[in-house]
This record gives C-alpha cells, structure tokens and sequence, in this order.
C-alpha cells in the first residue's frame, strides 16, 4: 500500500465505486483534491428548476442550495467521516461581492477560481457543469435582478455565466485525507486504512 499523496495531478483513480481524477495531491487542507471522472447522477434531477434556488429567492447562492443539500447526502451515504476533509468554499461573486461568505464541505462543487488553477487537470466534460460561483450576489435589492446567474463550464472548458435554473450537471469534488486512506496500484485505488 501506498500514501495516496504519490497520485500526480491528472491521474485517474477508482475510490468508492467513482472515478475520480487527482487535482492536487498536496492540497492546503491537508490531503488531495479529486474531481469526479464524469459528471455524477444525471438520474438526480439538477435540472428540477430548483437546484439554486433557496426562500428569498435568489437562484445563485450555493450555501442554501438545493444541489449542496444534495452533495451533503452524498458525502453522508456514501463516504464515511474520517475519509475525508472539510473544504472551505469560498463564494465570492464574479464581481468580487463577498455577501455569501464560504461554506465548509466535504464534498462539493469548484469555484471558478479552483477551475481556473486546476484546468490543466480537469476532464472535457460531455455535459455543461455548474460552478460555485455566483455571477454576482443577490442580497442586495440593486443586485436581485441578478440572482440566478451562475458561472458554468462549458463542454469545451470555457467559463460562462448562465442561469441557475436551467438544466445542467455537477461535478462533486473533494479532499481525501491521506491519515485513512491508502492507494493500491494497478488503475490506482483508493481504499480505507484498516487497523
């Protein structure tokens, strides 16, 4: 077995029944940042008209998401607690409106900012895949006409904005903590530590 820090950025590996490819195996929080393969669960509606949608009616804030609230399952069915690490999202608008703050999950969609640094590494996906990133925030009555635009990636890798309830995919990331995990060689695979 193998420290799962050895993966090389681009590098694809099966972890949890998923494919997943390596953005960083040396991430700041700790462990290695991964990118599923393919876009996850098109049979889960992200395309409900809801997916950004939250009570005040902006349709761009992930943190009361619907497709978060979705990913939060996922982390809590499918991974257990120590495999992972939390993620600080940061939320800041296009514009560099800071109203929505950051959030901290364990498995989540990137920020166009984490797009651009890891573009290098990240698949041409079939689908369109929504970003974090608000186009600008809309807590603010000036800007409330503005709140369903999100920052998407296209097919060809380009950045976009588009509103947020139209159909498109996720792509869930997340950090994988090298004290629980170990890589196994072959088509490299993530497996838990067993004591």
């Amino acid at each position: 077995m193998t420290n799962i820090t050895t993966l090389r950025p681009g590098e694809h590996f099966m972890f949890k029944n998923f494919e997943w490819v390596c953005l960083d195996p040396n991430h700041s929080d700790g462990g290695v940042l991964a990118i599923m393969a393919k876009p996850w669960a098109e049979d889960v509606k992200f395309c409900q008209g809801d997916i950004f949608a939250d009570e005040k009616g902006n349709w761009n804030n992930y943190r009361t998401s619907n497709v978060r609230g979705i990913l939060s399952d996922m982390a809590n069915a499918v991974f257990d607690g120590e495999s992972l690490l939390a993620h600080t999202v940061d939320l800041v608008a296009d514009n560099g409106d800071s109203a929505y703050g950051t959030v901290k999950d364990t498995v989540f969609i990137l920020t166009c900012d984490e797009y651009r640094k890891y573009r290098d590494y990240i698949p041409h996906y079939d689908r369109w895949i929504w970003t974090a990133t608000p186009w600008c925030c809309g807590d603010d009555d000036s800007d409330a006409g503005h709140a369903s635009s999100v920052r998407v990636v296209y097919t060809t890798g380009q950045l976009d904005n588009f509103c947020a309830y139209y159909e498109q995919s996720v792509a869930p990331a997340c950090v994988l903590n090298p004290k629980s995990l170990n890589l196994r060689q072959s088509m490299a695979y993530v497996e838990e530590v067993s004591e």
